[in-house]
């Protein structure tokens, strides 16, 4: 019988403590020889009780305050004795299958990393729930996988350097690239589906989860040309020319960018829905979508502003 690998997870946290006990519970019941499992919390400079919750699970407990997401997950990693590093939140549930599944799906000839999808609380919001996708019923590759649901090889995640400690945020995004550059493919795994109960809960915290962390920073001039950042430059520049236009009186430009404002966001939408979604049919999940999408795309914009006026006044000063 083949031996099976160690497994470590890690988790970066920060004034965790509203959901990291369901999620080390979680962990805790996953089924795999429980010796081959070690747990690292890497808090990043937590006021509340977050370590105290983890070292009650058993948890090992790094400080990595003060440093941007990559570097709490590298830090995390760097602590780390698994040959296998299993990333997830804290705010992430994990099924019992979870790492068995990813370990198996890992051995496969070719693959890079494996995870799954992320599914809203069934007592979740109109707004959590709408964002998640239908589980796949059969491994199948993927483009990118989530920060919170990434697990990968030891050997190949030194081998990449791990996460970019440069950005704010897409670091998931950056490592998922490098490991595709390899001529390596990423895996969407069923028994790796995880559930998030940290989606926003509404539109308006929706768009400010985009203002505080929807980082302007491009990790590579590939991602320049990515259809999501083409779309929320689009956006931006659409609402821009509409504020110009209603002082301008230049209306035509107005229905222009109105249209433009209308559209971004069903394009969107109208492609996730295909997707299908656990909770409604297409048609009632794209209208719901497009708002969603909507506030999203306006969140990155008074991203793109705040990030515009922050850089103006540090030339100035």
């Amino acid at each position: 019988m083949e031996l099976l690998p160690a497994v470590s997870v890690i988790i970066p946290a920060r004034n965790a403590s509203k959901y990291l006990r369901q999620c080390l519970s979680s962990i805790a019941s996953v089924e795999y020889p429980r010796h081959l499992v070690e747990v690292i919390v890497a808090d990043n400079g937590s006021t509340d009780d977050t370590a105290e919750i983890a070292t009650q699970f058993g948890a090992a407990v790094v400080d990595a305050s003060g440093l941007k997401v990559g570097a709490v997950r590298n830090l995390g990693a760097a602590h780390a004795r698994g040959d296998v590093l299993a990333f997830t939140d804290s705010d992430i549930v994990v099924g019992t299958t979870w790492i068995v599944s990813a370990v198996e799906a890992l051995g496969v000839v070719g693959v890079g990393a494996v995870g799954g999808v992320c599914r809203a609380p069934e007592t979740g919001t109109w707004v959590e729930k709408a964002w998640t996708t239908c589980s796949c019923d059969s491994m199948r590759k993927t483009n990118c996988l989530a920060g919170s649901n990434f697990v990968i090889g030891r050997e190949l995640f030194k081998k990449l350097g791990g996460f970019d400690e440069t950005i704010v945020v897409a670091e998931d995004d950056d490592l998922s690239r490098k490991i595709i550059s390899q001529e390596l493919i990423l895996l969407n795994v069923p028994g790796c589906a995880v559930t998030h109960l940290g989606y926003p809960a509404t539109l308006g915290a929706l768009a400010m989860r985009q203002v505080l962390f929807g980082g302007t920073v491009v990790p590579c001039p590939l991602a320049l040309f990515e259809a999501m950042t083409l779309l929320a430059v689009t956006f931006y520049l659409s609402l821009i020319v509409l504020l110009v236009a209603l002082v301008t009186g230049q209306y035509g430009k107005c229905l222009i960018s109105l249209m433009m404002l209308f559209l971004v966001p069903l394009i969107v939408a109208a492609k996730k829905a295909t997707k299908g979604n656990e909770f409604y049919n297409n048609i009632y999940h794209l209208c719901m979508l497009w708002p969603i999408y909507f506030f999203y795309f306006l969140g990155k914009s008074l991203r793109f502003t705040k990030y515009a006026v922050e850089k103006s006044k540090a030339l100035v000063n």
